[in-house]
């Protein structure tokens, strides 16, 4: 996942330029302070338009969602473009939603999902722990952070026992970790398992390395790297915030030098929208690292299901990977 754009800089950029400007607000209407930035967006730059989802924010099924705008006029010369020809359920369920939760309802759901959100992240990180994995948090985005799933993909020799640990580093054992490019398969059908046991909303995302490359263009790239990461400095421990440094990324803080193993994982996805390549499609950036996946904190989740997801996760690690030694 990624860290929330400065939305109060682009708008003023959109006024001081009369660029149009529509926010992707997905999930931001259960977050205070993206609403907050979202209101002094509006109030001192330019937005034209703000859409939301109505399940991620309101639990009403998917298939819907909120246009809004600053400016009454927009909404109403939007509305006019609708053929009209779609049914009301969406409508129908959203005022349902608001009758049944009332302000008081709707103003707990927010906070639950706050506490909530806190609990998920250590939840999460202690189960990783215990796995040999670890979450990294974008200390920005209160809603979604993700699992490296690198060490499941990997080799470890080393003299004594244990496991690899810090996502393809040195061993305490002075051993070295090797990739294993064919895992790529296995990275991805956790996704899949784990939507067998009835959990949804992870994705599983497996780029291919951003420093692999040969000759004068690979050295550049991992020279490059090199001085991003230089720039980063040293982090606290295992405590990263971003393995990259790009746009979104805090070099400040908690920010470390992460140094990914030379490992593929996977074929780089590449897409082409508008004549404009993107690799690595779907992930934070085409420099990402390592294999990782995707869980979210939102509204509509309890303890107890957070619970069973964690341990669904664990299980199916370990089923994947006593599937890998038996090969």
């Amino acid at each position: 996942p990624r860290e929330p754009d400065d939305i109060v800089a682009v708008a003023a950029l959109c006024k001081e330029f009369g660029v149009p400007h529509v926010v992707n607000n997905a999930y931001g209407l259960q977050c205070g302070a993206i609403c907050h930035a979202l209101n002094e967006a509006c109030r001192s730059g330019r937005v034209d338009f703000f859409v939301q989802s109505g399940d991620k924010n309101f639990q009403i099924p998917v298939g819907g969602s909120l246009v809004c705008s600053p400016q009454k006029g927009l909404v109403e010369a939007f509305a006019k473009t609708y053929a009209g020809r779609a049914n009301s359920a969406t409508s129908l369920d959203l005022l349902i939603t608001f009758l049944q939760t009332g302000v008081s309802g709707l103003t707990s759901w927010r906070r639950e999902r706050k506490e909530l959100n806190v609990f998920f992240r250590q939840l999460m990180k202690k189960t990783a722990g215990e796995l040999g994995l670890r979450t990294v948090e974008p200390p920005r985005n209160k809603i979604s952070f993700i699992i490296d799933l690198l060490p499941l993909c990997l080799d470890t020799q080393r003299g004594g026992q244990g496991q690899a640990r810090n996502s393809g580093r040195q061993t305490e054992g002075g051993g070295e970790t090797k990739g294993k490019g064919k895992d790529a398969g296995m990275i991805s059908a956790l996704g899949s398992l784990l939507f067998r046991m009835r959990c949804t909303g992870h994705r599983v995302c497996v780029p291919k390395k951003a420093n692999e490359g040969s000759g004068a263009s690979g050295e550049k790239k991992k020279a490059a790297s090199r001085d991003s990461e230089k720039e980063m400095g040293e982090g606290e421990g295992d405590s990263l915030v971003c393995p990259v440094s790009q746009p979104g990324c805090d070099p400040g803080g908690r920010s470390s030098s992460f140094s990914s193993p030379a490992v593929a994982v996977g074929a780089a996805d590449v897409k082409i929208i508008d004549g404009v390549p993107f690799e690595n499609f779907g992930c934070h950036s085409d420099e990402w690292r390592f294999p990782y996946m995707t869980v979210a904190c939102a509204i509509g989740a309890s303890k107890e299901s957070l619970e069973i997801f964690a341990e669904r996760f664990a299980e199916a690690v370990r089923r994947l990977t006593e599937k890998k030694n038996k090969k």
